[in-house]
């Protein structure tokens, strides 16, 4: 009785330790693509980005 215990413990551990491998793998790859798609579009979103912050410091917020 006690080694069945033992033994399904043992099988929720190693579940336990699958399943958080698979987090992980899921992360990188999420990683993976999000830097594919940034390298992709580099020209696009580097103009976006200097577009936005000249809009937002074009004028003097102390002139009102």
């Amino acid at each position: 009785m006690l080694q069945t215990i033992q033994t399904n413990l043992c099988r929720m551990r190693q579940i336990c330790r699958l399943k958080k491998g698979f987090g992980t793998l899921e992360a990188v790859i999420i990683i993976a693509v999000i830097l594919s798609i940034a390298l992709l579009f580099r020209k696009t979103l580097s103009e976006y980005a200097t577009r936005l912050i000249n809009d937002v410091f074009a004028g003097d917020p102390l002139a009102n």
